[in-house]
């Protein structure tokens, strides 16, 4: 599982990870987040595919490891191309995540120095889908690491209508995320979006009050406690 058993030192902003596989419906977790709490958030698969893009850092190598026909006339790497070859080659897979996965990290990390440095952020937001376990990858970056999840069938369905994937496209990708998924669910905080909407935004709404009410004590300012800041 992971979860600090301390809190970032007063002034520092409270990284927490948000991960879950494929269909889990992170992303609008996310948003959500960003939305109600101001808080910055940082998605690691947009991060990868600038890094992966032209001009970006991995370009180059991307074009070393995929055929021409993953690129468009000008050189831009086409996303559902790519996935066309990543989901058909395990190998293929393992080595673009060992080039993207440090640039991505390396990227995060300097974000986070900056926002420690200013010191404006209350909280910061990471969603990233792939979860290595307890200090690997993106979770050695934050405070705890939330799982959103939900039932195999509405993963499905949302990969197909949102995405415009094929069945066959669909169970592809959620089998490569089988090993990933035992780790994500052994992580202590477990968000269900399954169903209402409403109900995934109260879960996620005491996650935060839980986390305001351990850094209170530590983050006493001008003799009034730290408050949680939210949108309206």
């Amino acid at each position: 599982m992971y979860m600090k058993h301390s809190c970032p030192p007063a002034g520092e902003p409270f990284v927490i990870g948000i991960t879950g596989p494929a269909g889990s419906g992170k992303s609008r977790v996310t948003d959500y987040i960003a939305g109600h709490f101001g808080c910055k958030c940082f998605k690691a698969d947009t991060i990868a595919q600038d890094a992966m893009q032209k001009g970006g850092v991995c370009h180059e190598l991307m074009r070393s490891l995929l055929p021409g026909d993953a690129f468009s006339e000008k050189g831009y790497l086409v996303k559902d191309r790519m996935w066309e070859y990543l989901l058909g080659d395990d190998e293929l897979r393992r080595l673009v995540n060992l080039m993207v996965h440090p640039a991505v990290g390396d990227y995060l990390k300097e974000q986070i120095w900056h926002a420690k440095k200013n010191g404006r952020q209350d909280y910061l937001i990471i969603e990233c889908a792939l979860y290595e376990g307890e200090d690997e990858g993106f979770a050695g970056l934050c405070d705890e690491v939330w799982n959103i999840h939900c039932d195999r069938d509405v993963r499905i369905k949302r990969l197909m209508d949102l995405r415009g994937y094929s069945r066959d496209k669909t169970l592809s990708l959620i089998a490569t995320q089988k090993l990933m998924e035992s780790r994500q669910e052994r992580l202590p905080v477990q968000i269900d979006n399954t169903g209402d909407i409403k109900k995934t935004i109260w879960y996620v709404n005491r996650q935060f009050e839980r986390i305001s009410r351990q850094r209170s004590p530590r983050e006493i300012k001008g003799g009034q406690k730290h408050c949680l800041k939210t949108r309206t």
